[in-house]
């Protein structure tokens, strides 16, 4: 870390830390404060000691920002800030950790709303949209709660780029005093704000005493070139006298039209120069650099419905890229400037991807069972109907009243229970979306065990009867499945679900013979499913018989959280189940862990108790 930008001194009575430059780690050098570089400054100073932090800088990333803004708020000593010249950006949020914030007056704060560059097609552009909101209403809210602003004007204020000086941030509320006496303004490239005062820009150029004593040197050089105008006129108009008589001699008169004619080639020179030097000089900008988007997470976006598992496939090939992506790196990902902060609609959908391959292998018996499924969210114990056929009318031979005979139905009521699993990166496993999609799966097969948890508690004698035996996994072979299929000869359609220890003595002796799940194997048109999970079923289960009427269930997806605090929502539907769950993530303030679950509203009854029989190993 680059000495000038980044200053720890610890004094006997208390210790500074002072931030000079960008916020967050630099694409062309090691300079910018970093949070690691902060935690590990803090983590040299004695805990409890009084701690000043000066800052003079442009703003930058709010990854970091708001790391060492929590960081400050951590401090178990009295806290300080100081503006030592610019707070602009994410480094106005950071001083307003700080117990006490002193701005003198001639410092300079700005708040504006996060900015990014993003790529895509229209869906592409909205998401962008949505996330830059969400991170503009987090600073928002610090800003709200540090200075006693409304949230109405704060966010005026950030919508129109505000700047102010040291007394107004006091009147503002966002620092205690303003003392007299100068900063040190540090040189930064403001042209790529929109609504600098021109006084501020000038003070902020890059090189701005050099740029000012330039245009000192310009001045004297436009003077210079002007008094050797006026002298080159003087001349020509000499030179274009008539002559005096006839007896001049004429080696003079030619010696004169050679000097008009040099006078002439001076004047368009001096014009040329004179144009040029009285042109404004241009500010020197710092290079830039444009993101155009990252091409594996179009890639990534690219994998839909069947590709699923090439999804799983290409996120384990290219983890350690799409974790650039998720946190963005110092290395040109430029994510959101001024925020620099994760894509939360991209963590939403590896954690999504990530369920759906789950809930495809782990959730697929419930194909097998009538359900309902509501379009409008749910709250938990809500009541479903879920229609079960009881009769039908008999055929006719030569009809003369097409009206007559008819079906029944019955409604079963199934009672939803909001169901959700929830986890979460701390501040300190620092990779953010990562961590988050490392976690995804596991947590993933809780949230779909969960579920099936509900469906097989039903499982059990009192609701269908004596099981049937047949044995161990062992003893087991496709020669027994000719008795259970005939268990269920009656059913509309026959499923079996079967302990995968059994079901391993099923595998087919080639690999075209058949897949399970897929309807008609071994005769069973409603599929043979695995399922390992039996919670709260009958003892020694390993399997059942069933038809599609047995269980019924219904799930929803749950209400959304508030608009505006945080959460971004993707909805997983995996429609040859029929079922969605709700993916969420959002970001605690306070902890500055981010934070993710999985929810939905499921619910699961008997049917009808004749349409099932319960397989159990003795």
């Amino acid at each position: 870390m680059s000495a000038k930008l980044f200053t720890v001194n610890n004094k006997s009575d208390h210790a500074e830390v002072l931030i000079s430059g960008p916020i967050g780690g630099s694409f062309w050098d090691d300079s910018g404060m970093t949070e690691k570089a902060f935690l590990d400054a803090l983590a040299d100073i004695p805990k409890g000691k009084p701690l000043v932090i000066g800052v003079n800088s442009e703003g930058g990333s709010i990854q970091d920002g708001l790391g060492i803004f929590n960081a400050i708020k951590r401090w178990e000593g009295p806290t300080t800030a100081r503006i030592d010249g610019y707070a602009v950006s994410i480094a106005s949020v950071i001083p307003l950790a700080a117990q006490r914030v002193i701005s003198p007056k001639s410092s300079i704060w700005m708040i504006h709303e996060p900015w990014m560059v993003a790529q895509g097609n229209a869906e592409d552009m909205r998401k962008a949209a949505d996330v830059l909101e969400k991170h503009g209403e987090t600073l928002a809210s610090i800003y709200e709660s540090e200075t006693g602003m409304s949230a109405e004007e704060v966010r005026a204020k950030m919508k129109s780029e505000t700047w102010f000086r040291g007394d107004e941030a006091v009147a503002l509320g966002f620092a205690d005093e303003s003392p007299d006496g100068a900063v040190a303004l540090n040189s930064f490239d403001a042209t790529k704000f929109s609504n600098v005062p021109t006084d501020i820009l000038s003070l902020s150029a890059p090189a701005g005493a050099a740029l000012h004593q330039s245009n000192i040197a310009a001045s004297a050089r436009t003077e210079q070139a002007q008094q050797t105008l006026s002298e080159a006129k003087e001349a020509e108009e000499t030179t274009n006298k008539p002559a005096v008589t006839t007896a001049q001699n004429q080696n003079s008169m030619t010696e004169q039209n050679t000097v008009a004619a040099d006078n002439a080639a001076i004047l368009a020179k001096l014009d040329a120069l004179e144009n040029k030097l009285n042109a404004p000089a241009p500010l020197a900008a710092a290079p830039r650099i444009e993101n155009l988007g990252n091409p594996l997470v179009e890639k990534f976006n690219s994998f839909t419905g069947e590709s699923l598992d090439a999804k799983a496939r290409f996120v384990r090939a290219n983890h350690i890229d799409l974790r650039n992506a998720l946190i963005g790196t110092r290395k040109g990902d430029l994510g959101i400037k001024a925020a620099n902060t994760v894509d939360a609609n991209l963590v939403n959908s590896v954690i999504a991807g990530d369920f759906l391959t789950t809930m495809r292998t782990k959730m697929a018996p419930l194909a097998a069972f009538s359900h309902q499924v509501s379009l409008s969210p749910l709250s938990a114990r809500q009541v479903l109907n879920v229609n079960l056929l009881s009769t039908a009318g008999a055929t006719q031979d030569n009809p003369t009243n097409f009206e007559t005979g008819d079906t029944t139905s019955t409604a079963k009521q199934v009672t939803v229970a909001h169901i959700s699993r929830s986890f979460h990166t701390t501040n300190a496993e620092q990779d953010l979306g990562l961590e988050l999609m490392q976690k995804a799966p596991t947590n993933a097969l809780v949230m779909a065990e969960g579920i099936m948890a509900k469906v097989t508690a039903l499982m059990t004698n009192a609701n269908y009867g004596a099981d049937v035996v047949i044995g161990t996994a062992a003893n087991f072979d496709a020669t027994d499945l000719p008795a259970i299929l005939a268990l269920g000869k009656n059913y509309a359609r026959t499923t079996l679900l079967l302990d995968g220890g059994h079901l391993a003595y099923l595998l087919p002796t080639s690999r075209e013979s058949f897949t399970y799940g897929e309807a008609g194997a071994y005769g069973f048109d409603g599929g043979v499913y695995k399922n390992n999970l039996w919670t709260s079923a009958a003892t020694d289960i390993c399997g059942l018989v069933c038809g599609p009427d047995a269980i019924v269930w219904a799930a929803g997806l749950p209400a959304s959280g508030p608009s505006g605090a945080g959460l971004s929502s993707t909805t997983v539907s995996l429609p040859e189940i029929g079922i969605s769950v709700q993916a969420n993530t959002w970001y605690a303030l306070g902890s500055r862990a981010m934070w993710a679950s999985f929810d939905v509203c499921f619910g699961a009854a008997v049917g009808d108790a004749t349409q099932a029989e319960v397989l159990t190993t003795q």
